[in-house]
């Protein structure tokens, strides 16, 4: 947080300006160099006031040329002369000496001579405030309050302000409820409120004070409200610098809710009657119309409250203000609660997440109806759109259908809204031919009208359509228009919906990162008065990104949050954020916990019907079952598949497909692969066509075909920001017969993020199930340590040899890497001394052995084992070698350390010099055809070990560079470079005894080898 060193500027002078319990105090102590400290007294700062800076003089005689920092902790209000006089004693403090100053009100100290040189940073209330993130954390960690819902309703209240939610937090662990608001927080008698009287409001002035006092309870407030209200007072500006009202981004203002509850209950019941009524008058000339309505329904005037609910409660809804219109409802005395208004109070309970007390209500409003079957449009697609929220498109339909489209004005908003909600009921049970026909007829009527929202709701009825036919471009034309024509309604519900969709189409096009972006704005604005539904569906769309990014618990964390609020809600839109736990729980290996997550939303969804959810759950819980019932897992997959028209043609066959690999039927599984495939590119959706690659190398025995699907899924993983799915695919590709070294080495970091991210063993490679006849029939030949051959993963016993000396033969031909042994000097290698005539046909008949232990099935069409007149070769081709891929890792990671990047040389030569259990041959004598493959293995195990120290020590890791270095001087106690390094790094680290003790085996090595011994100095590293 601090700026000061290492920024763009050179800062000298903080001001850190903020109400009682901000923390500043405790800012300024984290941000300041801990030795450079010099805090003035209390007592001297508050003497400041009168201009008296003796402290000043004497905290710099102390010390008048060092680099610290002045601190003035809750400098008092200044008057002019004192703070003329204060300025010019720190203009003149030496240039190494910072001034940092914290208050409560402005001080009257101009920062402009410091701002014109760029040395003044200010912090205010909103630099200081907890984030919901940090509340949620801080009711965790400190109080054992686990509950997301009720950290935001606690941030709510009291707006971040750091003492009120301690004090807060303080009163919920020692009277647990989950019932939090301002009025509750804030009550008589609580810590809180006595905090806010005594530390708060003392700290004003007397017209700030009057002037929080009376626009209390008011919301928005803007200056010429404040200016109508209390005519005489004075004080925003130190109101928004105290931090009892935030700025609001439409330019507005609003007051901390439990101070502006204190604050509230200092007025008489005149007093707030007489100020509701000014206001009532002022909100509703200038277009406010649910402030209007609170505070007509202050001031007692409960018919002009109705009036508004009746005539503005679409616009209040479709804003944002559904909390505060229920709210107001319930205040209006029976008679002033009309149809139009109980209407518009059940859709402000629909959009609360009240749908229970929403459908019962619209009950009464759909049974005192003239006609049932004839439903006021108006009426019905509110009815409509709750039964849709409430996941139950079927209901939706049915109320939706009833509407009387024939008597009212054609083109009227109700009637486009009625068609857009039946288009979206029908995309909701994935009936194309429904929903093209009605997002056709929605777009029809709404351009015969003008109504904003109604527009936004034509637009994204097209999207639908769009979508459910693949038409990418024009879903996203119709996304655009809808969320042009919903910010220009300022229609918070439509809008909520657009962001919401946007988010899902970044899904569907795998762009994850874009995606999370969207998605939380979404949230955001669904949290901030949006509709519930679209809530759960942001939550649901926030954690799908997470779980693709590799944020695993991020998006548990979050799908889990979706099941108990739709269930506080009475709602049923959990199976979509069941379905996607278990996709996350899948990713990870955690097998049974996805099952459970997979079951639980099939089962939601077969009585809800939503497709959306049902057929990705179906396909998720058929791939699990296939380890342990696989007849269960084939009904599954063939209930996917009915449902498997439109949008999930791809889930189906994919689930299928796995299916048929399962039961051995490889070529049933390459068509579903190639059908799914075809979807995926047909609909744009390249997270489908990866995992249709995927099965298509499951699939195949065809090492080209393996690795080329395999290679074209990493890509599509890789550039969405998949890394979950992309290292698992790149962990597969290293394993496969022929990998290249940079691709093995790949595989190995990305089996590294996979340990650290939590992923099982089971999940961190593609199921490949059906291995490629290469893969049967790979030779790979360990050297390093013990020798060893293993044929199909097999090792070769012993007596498949015959002869000792035909594995003596392959030892040499490893010992050559591929290259041609004349047969006169094989001969003199295995029988010494013998005549070369004598030991030709010794030499075929080896030749001949060797042959059949690699290939026992002679099922290749060329021996391993070349040769011919001349020579003898081993087909390094075709054999793996641990010693050559040991040479070749640790080459390659020395690469990339040259090229800069440091995390993955070292993780490439961690894993090599793992790989290194002995030098080559270590179980066999010493003959001289091993010593120049041993000396090339030992020095690159040396190379390695001083790679990684360079690497530890950068890191600032010394027990590991230590460590390393050590291993080299072991290897060669006369290594110069290894003995310097490692004083260097135990001096740095100060560990001066050890260090000592280093440079002492430094001089003795060197003076052993003639060498003249280092001076006294530690070396630096080169």
């Amino acid at each position: 947080m601090w700026p000061r060193s290492g920024g763009s500027a050179d800062w000298r002078f903080v001001l850190v300006l903020a109400g009682p319990g901000y923390g500043k105090t405790t800012a300024l102590r984290a941000m300041l160099p801990v030795a450079g400290q010099r805090w003035l007294a209390p007592s001297a700062v508050a003497a400041l006031a009168d201009g008296a800076l003796d402290a000043i003089d004497e905290t710099v005689a102390r010390d008048p040329t060092g680099d610290w920092w002045l601190v003035l902790d809750d400098v008092p209000p200044l008057r002019p002369a004192s703070a003329k006089a204060l300025l010019d004693r720190l203009l003149a403090l030496p240039s190494g000496v910072g001034v940092a100053l914290a208050a409560r009100r402005p001080t009257g100290l101009s920062l402009a001579r410091w701002q014109g040189r760029g040395e003044a940073i200010r912090f205010g209330p909103d630099d200081l405030r907890l984030t919901a993130a940090q509340t949620e954390v801080m009711l965790r960690d400190r109080y054992d309050l686990n509950d997301p819902e009720l950290a935001a309703a606690l941030r709510e209240a009291t707006l971040g302000w750091p003492a009120l939610v301690r004090l807060a937090a303080d009163e919920m662990s020692r009277a647990p409820t989950t019932a939090v608001n301002a009025a509750r927080l804030a009550r008589p008698g609580t810590v809180l409120c006595e905090y806010v009287t005594d530390e708060i409001f003392a700290a004003l002035s007397p017209a700030a004070a009057r002037l929080a006092r009376s626009v209390a309870g008011l919301e928005p407030l803007t200056e010429n409200l404040c200016a109508v209200v209390s005519p005489n007072g004075r004080g925003v500006g130190e109101l928004l610098a105290a931090g009892l009202v935030h700025p609001v981004d439409d330019g507005t203002m609003r007051m901390v809710p439990v101070v502006a509850e204190v604050a509230r209950r200092a007025l008489s019941a005149t007093q707030i009657r007489s100020r509701a009524g000014i206001a009532a008058q002022w909100y509703d000339e200038h277009g406010s119309p649910l402030a209007a309505a609170r505070a007509y329904a202050d001031a007692g005037d409960m018919a002009q409250c109705a009036r508004l609910l009746a005539e503005r409660g679409g616009a209040i809804v479709a804003g944002g203000g559904a909390e505060g219109f229920v709210a107001l409802a319930r205040r209006l005395p029976p008679d002033a609660a009309t149809a139009e208004v109980r209407l518009m109070w059940a859709d402000a309970l629909r959009a609360t997440g009240d749908v229970a007390s929403a459908l019962e209500m619209f009950e009464e409003l759909v049974a005192a109806a003239p006609d049932p079957l004839a439903l006021d449009p108006a009426l019905a697609w509110r009815v409509g759109l709750a039964h849709y929220l409430n996941a139950d498109a079927r209901a939706a339909i049915n109320i939706l259908e009833r509407a009387d489209l024939v008597s009212t004005v054609e083109g009227s908003p109700d009637q486009v809204h009625v068609l857009a909600w039946t288009t979206s009921a029908y995309y909701m049970l994935g009936d194309e031919t429904a929903t093209i026909r009605y997002a056709k007829q929605t777009m029809w009527l709404a351009r015969l009208g003008d109504d904003g929202s109604a527009v936004a709701a034509a637009h994204m009825a097209g999207a639908m359509a769009r979508k459910l036919v693949g038409d990418v471009a024009g879903a996203n034309e119709h996304f655009a228009l809808a969320q042009r024509a919903a910010t220009a309604a300022g229609d918070k519900v439509q809008l909520t919906r657009v962001l919401t969709n946007l988010s899902h189409e970044h899904l569907d096009r795998a762009r994850y990162p874009q995606a999370l972006v969207v998605a939380e704005q979404a949230l955001a604005l669904a949290e901030s008065g949006g509709p519930v539904g679209m809530r759960i569906v942001a939550m649901c769309n926030r954690a799908a990104a997470l779980s693709r990014l590799g944020r695993f618990d991020d998006a548990v964390a979050g799908f889990s949050r979706v099941g108990p609020l739709c269930q506080r809600l009475g709602v049923r839109r959990a199976a979509g954020a069941l379905a996607g736990l278990g996709d996350t729980y899948r990713r990870q290996g955690w097998y049974q916990q996805a099952r459970g997550a997979y079951e639980q939303a099939v089962r939601l969804a077969r009585e809800t019907g939503e497709r959306q959810a049902l057929v990705p759950a179906l396909a998720g819980l058929s791939w699990i079952r296939r380890a342990d019932d696989l007849t269960a897992a084939a009904e599954l997959a063939a209930e996917a598949a009915a449902f498997g028209e439109g949008g999930w043609v791809g889930f189906a066959n994919l689930a299928q497909g796995w299916v048929a690999l399962s039961q051995g039927s490889p070529e049933r599984a390459a068509e579903h692969a190639a059908i799914a495939a075809a979807h995926a590119r047909d609909r744009r959706e390249p997270a489908g066509l990866a995992e249709a690659m995927e099965l298509a190398a499951a699939a195949s025995d065809d090492p080209d075909t393996v690795r080329a699907s395999l290679a074209e899924a990493h890509v599509i993983w890789h550039d969405a920001g998949a890394s979950a799915d992309a290292d698992r695919v790149l962990a597969t590709l290293g394993t496969l017969a022929g990998a290249a070294t940079e691709t093995r080495a790949a595989a190995t970091v990305a089996r590294q993020r996979q340990a650290l991210a939590g992923v099982q063993q089971a999940a961190t490679t593609v199921p490949l199930s059906v291995v490629t006849s290469d893969q049967q029939r790979e030779v790979r030949i360990q050297v390093l340590g013990r020798f060893d051959v293993r044929v199909g993963g097999q090792s070769v016993p012993v007596a498949a040899w015959q002869s000792r000396k035909a594995r003596d033969l392959v030892r040499i031909l490893v010992a050559r890497r591929g290259r041609v042994v004349p047969r006169e000097e094989l001969a003199e290698l295995l029988w010494p001394g013998e005549d070369v005539s004598r030991t030709a046909h010794r030499l075929s008949v080896l030749l001949s052995i060797v042959r059949t232990v690699l290939d026992p099935d002679r099922s290749r069409p060329d021996p391993l084992v070349l040769a011919d007149r001349t020579g003898v070769a081993l087909d390094s081709a075709g054999v793996r070698v641990d010693v050559d891929d040991f040479l070749a890792d640790v080459a390659y990671g020395c690469r990339l350390y040259e090229r800069g990047d440091s995390a993955g040389a070292r993780s490439i030569l961690v894993a090599a010099q793992q790989s290194y259990v002995g030098e080559p041959f270590d179980d066999e004598p010493y003959p001289d055809w091993t010593a120049a493959m041993r000396e090339q293995a030992r020095a690159a195990h040396l190379r390695a070990h001083r790679t990684l120290a360079y690497l530890a020590r950068a890191a600032h890791a010394p027990d590991e560079a230590a460590a390393h270095l050590l291993a080299i001087l072991e290897h060669d106690p006369y290594d110069e470079d290894a003995h310097r390094t490692l004083v260097a790094v135990l001096s740095g680290a100060g560990r001066h005894g050890e260090a000592m003790r280093a440079r002492q085996r430094y001089r003795d090595a060197m003076v052993a080898i003639g060498v003249p011994p280092p001076p006294h100095e530690s070396a630096t590293l080169p």
